[in-house]
């Protein structure tokens, strides 16, 4: 409940009890904040939540948080943070952390760190408004492509996400495929330090490229070009007033202005950018543009990117909240670019972000100020190339019934079977 514009108080759910049977408790509930926002244990969860000022106990039933200013994702950010049972992870941190307690439907009970299978199990000491539909879940952590077609077309598994594009032809009955628009976006992250400090160089790399062949090829048919950052059917969108079309000879243009010919790029990717990335190399290079692809683990492309040594890379980026200020802010507004190898400075776009983050003037407000820095982002300074808005493909079998997709960004339900 919003007290005022910066209170709130959060009642616990009645008879609300943790997974192994221990009552959910106010302390609890405080104890979850503090463990998060305590800088000792680098919660990745803790840079949602700096507009906190405080998370208090009122009474045995009821937590009154304070923010330091008003803050219109309040009720978002604060679901990040996982409520759970303070003597259980005081007893023993890490054993807490490999087979946590919550309160939710379901609780876990093999985490695949031997197994490489994740197991829950229908949490009995449930109380809520969502209780498990199934007695188990088993997933299996299969991170290749062929691995994860495999299993699917041989019935070893139920369903699928993140289906590849090059295996849509092995996707037959009984096995159908499905693909929703998420929130989403792929684009070409530029470094702002270098060769790309030249606005007119990243605006080059823009013009050098067929948007609609490139999704093609790249992406199969799961993927529609992007007109600017936030995806088309949001709130937020905005088609950008300067739609780049493939334009060769003003891509060599700018970069004869920007005094990069024969500009060499390096660009390191995870796997599965791989095929989009080739596809960009190709296209540049009728620019003169010579690109390195290198692909690289999941690991060590984070770390590449935290250290601010990645130069070109693609990006899929999605949001814990899918507003578009939030989708666009939480990669380059200037406190969070340099930690994405972007190093993009823009006090208009940061401005931007901080107002609609405190504005109480409602959702329209909160848009209209989206639509604003989605400008400033990709067409005043061109900070980062949007290529597509990749869909979410999934395959199920034909006897997996009565799954409830979740698409963003407005968390609308897609029934199968």
């Amino acid at each position: 409940m919003k007290v005022d514009d910066t209170t709130y108080e959060v009642a616990l759910r009645d008879g609300a009890k943790f997974s192994d049977g221990s009552d959910v408790t106010v302390d609890d509930v405080v104890f979850s904040f503090e463990r998060v926002l305590d800088p000792a244990n680098n919660s990745l969860y803790s840079q949602f939540l700096t507009f906190l000022d405080s998370v208090k106990a009122k009474d045995d039933a009821t937590v009154t948080i304070k923010t330091k200013h008003p803050y219109s994702l309040v009720a978002e950010r604060l679901s990040t943070v996982k409520i759970v049972p303070r003597a259980a992870v005081e007893a023993d941190a890490k054993a807490f952390d490999m087979i946590p307690i919550g309160s939710g439907p379901y609780k876990m009970t093999d985490n695949s760190a031997a197994s490489q299978t994740v197991v829950f199990e229908r949490n009995d000491n449930y109380n809520g408004s969502h209780p498990a539909l199934a007695k188990k879940m088993t997933w299996q952590v299969l991170a290749d492509d062929t691995t994860r077609t495999n299993a699917i077309t041989s019935s070893t598994v139920q369903a699928i996400d993140t289906v590849p594009a090059t295996n849509l032809g092995a996707m037959t009955e009984p096995v159908s495929v499905s693909a929703d628009k998420g929130f989403s976006l792929v684009f070409v992250m530029f470094n702002h330090q270098g060769a790309f400090a030249d606005v007119k160089a990243r605006q080059a790399i823009m013009y050098a490229l067929d948007y609609e062949k490139i999704c093609s090829t790249g992406m199969g048919t799961l993927a529609t070009a992007a007109t600017c950052f936030v995806q088309e059917d949001h709130p937020a969108y905005r088609k950008a007033s300067t739609v780049y079309t493939y334009d060769v000879d003003k891509a060599k243009s700018l970069l004869a202005e920007a005094g990069a010919d024969g500009l060499a790029l390096s660009a390191q990717v995870r796997s599965q950018d791989q095929d989009l990335m080739v596809a960009l190399q190709d296209a540049w290079s009728k620019i003169g543009v010579s690109c390195d692809v290198q692909v690289i683990d999941n690991g060590v492309w984070s770390e590449s990117r935290k250290n601010g040594t990645l130069q070109v890379t693609l990006v899929t980026w999605s949001t814990l909240c899918f507003q578009g200020i939030e989708h666009m802010g939480s990669y380059f507004r200037s406190d969070r670019a340099a930690a994405k190898s972007s190093f993009y400075e823009s006090t208009v776009f940061d401005a931007l972000v901080d107002e609609a983050r405190q504005t109480t003037d409602g959702d329209s407000a909160i848009a209209n100020l989206a639509k604003q820095a989605d400008k400033q982002l990709v067409r005043i300074d061109y900070a980062c190339l949007p290529v597509c808005w990749p869909q979410m493909p999934y395959a199920l079998k034909s006897d997996f019934k009565g799954l409830q997709v979740l698409v963003n960004p407005l968390f609308r339900k897609v029934t199968k079977g």
